[in-house]
């Protein structure tokens, strides 16, 4: 029994942090100012709301999924803008 519960507050934690590092990289990337550094934060943090979308594919919709949705459309739109620089 003790050991279920280390794996469910283990696995708690690995989920809590896989939220904050996407989140992390995705507010890096936008306020980035630094334009020889910004399109290789960009795609960092895009693979990293990738990497996140797919985690929780399968969870109930909750308010992550529309973050992630945003964080998306958000790094697309800054991909645009340095590619039109």
């Amino acid at each position: 029994m003790t050991q279920l519960n280390l794996l469910e507050n283990s696995a708690v934690r690995d989920d809590a942090a896989s939220r904050f590092h996407w989140k992390q990289l995705y507010q890096g990337a936008l306020l980035e100012t630094d334009p020889r550094k910004i399109r290789a934060r960009m795609v960092e943090a895009q693979i990293a709301v990738l990497k996140r979308s797919t985690e929780i594919l399968s969870r109930p919709l909750c308010r992550e999924h529309r973050e992630l949705d945003d964080a998306w459309r958000f790094l697309h739109l800054l991909e645009r803008d340095v590619s039109s620089e």
